[in-house]
């Protein structure tokens, strides 16, 4: 029988509350299970369409004290109640986590956006669709553990070894123009159209 491996590179599953709780029992009740192991069974008894990543099980575990304490009831009022449409919901959170992991900036104005097309595709009718107000994107933030980050111009973690020949393919490309027509659009004073300075994300997203 084939074991399901954990994917790479693909949309991140969404796991609820209650399941991210199962992880952290079985975790305590076996705490030399690899996180291979905790994956693999969590796609089995969860029917989810694949494993969740290694880097998911390890962010559950390191936030298990928090997990394991919130009560049934506070689990029902965060994830349950609120959710009219679960699996516009669940498919949204994926789709934030997707571009998450592609360094993607997402803003609250562009989850909103792709709330109401999810809707849409899905079958919502247009007297049933929500506002997706402000109070509706900050329970949505709550409900999948989403945060906004603060982006910066630089990285603090670039590795210093690939800068040589980053410096090298940049000026590569600058003969290929006048120098009029070079700019630095991180100093510069043009900011027609200025991208969001903040992202949404389960974690702060690199410079």
């Amino acid at each position: 029988m084939a074991t399901i491996q954990p994917s790479r590179r693909q949309t991140p599953v969404s796991l609820t509350y209650e399941e991210k709780k199962a992880i952290c029992l079985w975790h305590g009740r076996d705490p030399s299970l690899p996180q291979r192991k905790l994956a693999e069974r969590a796609a089995r008894e969860f029917a989810l369409t694949r494993a969740p990543a290694q880097g998911t099980i390890s962010t559950i575990l390191k936030d298990a004290k928090n997990i394991l304490t919130t009560r049934v009831e506070d689990l029902k009022s965060k994830r349950l109640r609120a959710v009219t449409f679960p699996n516009v919901d669940k498919a949204l959170a994926n789709w934030v986590l997707l571009y998450q992991d592609r360094r993607v900036t997402v803003s609250g104005d562009l989850i909103r956006m792709k709330a109401q097309r999810l809707a849409a595709k899905s079958g919502v009718a247009p007297q049933e669709m929500l506002a997706f107000s402000n109070g509706w994107l900050d329970a949505f933030k709550a409900r999948h553990n989403f945060k906004e980050f603060k982006l910066h111009g630089e990285s603090g973690s670039v590795c210093t070894q690939d800068i040589p020949s980053k410096i090298a393919s940049v000026r590569d490309v600058l003969k290929l123009y006048a120098l009029q027509d070079i700019y630095n659009m991180d100093e510069t004073g043009l900011f027609l159209k200025m991208c969001p300075d903040k992202t949404i994300a389960q974690r702060q997203k690199e410079g």
